[in-house]
């Protein structure tokens, strides 16, 4: 019992620890600000949180964030964590503290729960309490566990890691047979705590696709015993009943993912070896041949004969269709692999063919297809791969490179290392436990997936450390006498990860321009209406919308064809050389400002905007040249707020436009009747409507001159020429 509460007062203390580094790093960064606002994703998934903890309902479809025709929330949005902050905030830190900086703090919290996750894992896995804690300790203050869990931003993945860490944990212990009294219990809560990571985060699909590959190889190599099929098949039943019943995961087709229809074709085998079990038990031994044909006596009627040949039919008839039964059923026991493999292959064209979950994720596929295509190398030239592999691969899905493998695993790919190969061999050996062979298999794919996409470090991290707890246990075992080398290794090792987050906490901040953000959502709300538009990109409108609250156009989240197709169509109007592309998009989704980030077509990097849309350097007739190095380079854009982040132009629509008109055609006539002063007033009301009327400025200069006032006329004259000479470069 001691022993049980020492373990227990460690881990906590593991567990504060790893909170205190994830705060420190936050704090260190917000101290700097005044205000330290949610950005991108994050901004979007603040504003749900909030409305939740204020006591109202999250919209089944809102209009704000994605205008005009509406965001459906809980279709398009993975909404599970936003309910569950706002309810804690409100039963118990609603005095205490405020919401914003509530949010920010519950992300290192809740992640950090994934320390003890990783300690109930390792330690079932070894039976061993100490290389637990060793394997918690790394995940506690190792870099990829720490950079992106600081609570600077909201992400789902860090609700549904450690959430899938308890997953690992409670479906190990449901194929325990030392607590198979414990079997349905655990079983069910694995498939609870599986199907709310899949609700929380789209990318649980990764974890979900390593389980499904490590059920089916156990089940091809004729491992699979009836423990691993039972708890299994219960979680399958979960995830398919919550592919049905939750409005995200039906809206993007979960029910037909790959690895669902995997899973129902491994079921739909195992269903047909039981039935050639129940039916050999069933029906005993079936004769092949066909029975004699009886013939009826002398003297019958012709209605016995009838009724003879009648039933003499029918029992041939069932005779042949259970022998043609009972074949094709021990057919399926004989080869199971090959029964297996066809009903998966005939679920996965009926997958393909209805074509709703590859239409749903064909961007993710798309790029993956051509990082394989390219050797995981970005081509210098956009136009060699589409536009979908081109708007995805960006900073967090590109590779990693050797050095930053280096920076973010110097030790802990070395500490994993024996342990890993180890366990690799078990596992070609066909002797690695259940355990074992689900770890071994989730470091094999995250590490792979690893080399193409920088930020699946997160899943890499938890194997790795793992196998670190692992390694300690192979030395405990297999060379006792280096054990306290070992520990003074490790404490050595700890010590460096540590100082390494420390050392580097500037460069843990996010890569974004804090005091210029705020200054522009301040200007924003203080100077447009509540009911105005704003439109700039994907990964810049949310903050206005959750701080300014102004509706926006576009929204981060990417798992929806339309979003995706509104996104492409914004792009290519905004570098297209017909200036009337980009202003025919902000009338159709009714916008009154746009903002235009600084850069966005002066950036010459493979990130860039203008390599997103293949756009070439000297391509000076677009609207995005003109935003970015006029101050007047369009008609109907006025500019009406510039620092040296961002700029804001008005959008001038059509009645504004008619109405500008009418004054000035109105100015026009009272200056063809020498009436100099209306006519002055009536340019004046036209370039209060729309400043950008260059003829309405030259003709209020030239009624200036005509009332006497030459320097007032030249300034006026000065100014139409040179917007002129803007709208005409």
């Amino acid at each position: 019992m001691k022993k049980t509460y020492l373990t227990g007062l460690i881990l906590f203390s593991i567990y504060a620890l790893a909170v205190v580094i994830r705060i420190g790093v936050c704090v260190y960064h917000q101290d700097k600000y005044d205000f330290f606002p949610f950005t991108s994703e994050s901004a979007l998934l603040y504003r749900y949180a909030r409305i939740a903890a204020q006591g109202q309902s999250i919209p089944e479809i809102d209009y704000m964030a994605q205008h005009p025709e509406g965001l459906p929330v809980w279709r398009n949005i993975s909404v599970g964590i936003e309910p569950v902050m706002g309810y804690v905030y409100r039963c118990w830190f609603k005095t205490k503290l405020d919401f914003h900086s509530f949010a920010r703090y519950f992300t290192p919290f809740f992640f950090c729960l994934g320390v003890v996750g990783i300690y109930l894992v390792t330690s079932h896995i070894l039976k061993d309490k100490f290389s637990g804690l060793t394997a918690s300790l790394f995940y506690a203050v190792c870099l990829p566990a720490v950079i992106r869990s600081t609570g600077q931003e909201i992400s789902k993945e860090n609700f549904a890691l450690p959430l899938i860490i308890f997953h690992i944990w409670f479906f190990l212990k449901a194929l325990d047979k030392k607590q198979r009294s414990k079997f349905l219990i655990n079983s069910l809560i694995s498939g609870l705590v599986l199907i709310t990571a899949l609700i929380w985060w789209e990318g649980t699909q990764i974890y979900f696709y390593i389980l499904v590959t490590f059920v089916v190889f156990k089940y091809l190599i004729n491992k699979a015993d009836l423990s691993l099929i039972r708890v299994f098949v219960i979680q399958i039943v979960f995830c398919s009943l919550a592919g049905v019943l939750v409005p995200y995961l039906r809206a993007h087709y979960f029910v037909v993912s790959y690895p669902m229809l995997i899973s129902l074709g491994l079921i739909t085998a195992i269903l047909g070896q039981h039935l050639v079990r129940s039916f050999s038990e069933g029906c005993g031994l079936i004769s092949r041949k066909s029975p004699a044909v009886i013939q009826p006596r002398k003297g019958s009627t012709a209605s016995a004969v009838t009724l003879h040949n009648f039933l003499v039919v029918r029992k041939v008839f069932y005779s042949t269709l259970r022998v043609l039964l009972y074949r094709i059923l021990s057919y399926t026991a004989k080869y199971k692999r090959t029964f297996f493999l066809l009903i998966a292959i005939i679920f996965v064209l009926s997958g393909l063919l209805i074509g709703k979950y590859t239409k749903t994720y064909s961007h993710v596929q798309t790029l993956l297809y051509y990082k394989i295509l390219f050797l995981n190398k970005k081509p210098l030239l956009p136009g060699l791969i589409p536009y979908e592999a081109r708007i995805l691969w960006l900073p967090d899905l590109l590779k990693p490179g050797w050095s930053r493998i280096g920076f973010y695993f110097s030790t802990t790919l070395f500490l994993s290392l024996i342990s890993s190969m180890v366990v690799v061999y078990r596992f070609i050996k066909k002797k690695a436990s259940q355990g074992e062979g689900l770890i071994i298999l989730g470091l094999v794919i995250t590490g792979l997936l690893y080399l193409f996409f920088n930020r699946v470090h997160v899943y890499l991290i938890i194997f790795v450390c793992i196998f670190i707890g692992y390694t300690g246990w192979l030395v405990k075992r297999k060379l006792p006498k280096l054990y306290v080398v070992w520990l003074l290794f490790i404490g050595f090792c700890l010590c460096f990860e540590t100082a390494k987050v420390v050392a580097n906490v500037d460069s843990l901040g996010r890569g974004v321009e804090y005091k210029v953000l705020n200054q522009t959502i301040d200007w924003v709300k203080n100077n447009t209406a509540p009911d105005e538009v704003l439109l700039s990109h994907f990964n810049v409108s949310p903050p206005f919308l959750t701080y300014a609250d102004r509706a926006i156009v576009l929204q981060p989240k990417f798992e929806s064809p339309g979003m995706r197709a509104k996104v492409k169509e914004y792009a290519f109007a905004l570098f297209s050389e017909r200036k009337e592309d980009f202003y025919d998009f902000c009338i159709k989704n009714k916008v009154d400002y746009f903002i235009y980030p600084m850069g966005t077509f002066s950036e010459r990097s493979h990130l860039g905007w203008r390599y997103i849309t293949a756009t070439p350097a000297d391509a000076r007739g677009t609207s995005a040249y003109k935003f970015e190095k006029f101050n007047s380079g369009l008609d109907n854009f006025v500019l009406v707020y510039r620092n040296w982040k961002y700029k804001i132009y008005k959008v001038y629509g059509p009645e504004e436009l008619v109405k500008a008109k009418n004054h000035y055609i109105a100015g026009n006539d009272y200056l063809d009747k020498n009436r100099y002063e209306a006519a002055a007033l009536e340019y004046k009301k036209a370039l209060q409507v729309y400043p950008g009327y260059f003829q309405a400025r030259v003709k209020l200069g030239t009624a200036c001159y005509k009332l006497g006032d030459e320097d007032t006329a030249k300034r006026f004259w000065d100014q139409a020429y040179r917007l002129k000479e803007e709208r005409l470069k």
